[in-house]
């Protein structure tokens, strides 16, 4: 991750679903000009197959300049792969991996595919921790607060075992990005809150409603469904979870929707 400054901002990246990269890594060579910290490589999200996050990364290094991470999962990888992983990830020149249990996908779907894992996140963390490899986790945000304590019990216990940065969840109110700062301020590594913009009335609902852990505030949606350009209205939004993000914590972690990386020269 480049250090640019005090404040970090990662850019979620979405692989594509066949195997010719070239017209995303143009999109995101043409973002070389912002203050993009890193690039945060996806690993076949919502549990779809897509372009390796590993290769992914390496290229996108090279085209951009810019630090790449990609997530490594344990859904994907028994130990041995994982290794193999860990150590492929060295040999591109990455130097900093986001470790995540992945995407499972809903019971109707869950014969699609057989889930590789042999080993929890704890162990994979203790095996790139062995690796030199500086390691991020995720924290997710429920609203029922046990639920939500039991998730900052998890992240205290990966920072133990050598997770050195956190993304969380997008957030959408500054009271809630306000209750987020008090409840990690006993966590020793830096905490850096997603942004995801809502593009549409239809985004916004299916978010709250179907993504778990996500909350959009009910008078942001009644602001949507009054706007003559909801899309708009989303990016104010973000602008708006931006600028206090940029006063409180030390980084974010932007999420452009539906890979829509043009967004960033907006918000950035």
């Amino acid at each position: 991750m480049k250090h640019e400054g005090n404040f970090q901002t990662l850019v979620e990246v979405v692989p594509p679903k066949h195997g010719n990269p070239e017209e995303l890594l143009n999109k995101l060579g043409s973002l070389q000009h912002l203050p993009i910290s890193a690039f945060n490589v996806a690993s076949n999200p919502v549990a779809k197959p897509h372009l390796s996050a590993l290769v992914l990364a390496g290229l996108i290094q090279e085209r951009t300049g810019i630090p790449s991470l990609p997530h490594v999962t344990t859904r994907d990888h028994n130990r041995l792969s994982l290794i193999s992983l860990l150590w492929g990830a060295q040999a591109r020149g990455i130097e900093e991996v986001l470790i995540t249990t992945g995407d499972y996908p809903p019971p109707e779907k869950s014969s699609d595919f057989t889930p590789a894992a042999d080993i929890t996140i704890y162990q994979l963390l203790s095996l790139a921790d062995q690796e030199g490899l500086r390691a991020g986790v995720v924290l997710n945000l429920p609203q029922d607060p046990e639920a939500f304590q039991h998730q900052l019990d998890r992240l205290e216990k990966k920072v133990r075992l050598g997770a050195q940065f956190v993304i969380t969840q997008p957030l959408y109110e500054s009271s809630r990005a306000e209750s987020l700062l008090r409840a990690v301020a006993r966590i020793a590594v830096p905490v850096y809150p997603g942004v995801l913009p809502l593009h549409s009335l239809e985004h916004a609902r299916f978010m709250d409603q179907q993504v778990s852990g996500i909350d959009i505030p009910a008078d942001l949606i009644e602001v949507m469904e009054r706007s003559s350009d909801p899309a708009e209205t989303g990016i104010e939004n973000a602008q708006d979870m931006i600028r206090f993000l940029r006063e409180h914590f030390p980084g974010m972690c932007i999420m452009p929707p539906f890979q829509r990386y043009q967004l960033l020269e907006k918000l950035l």
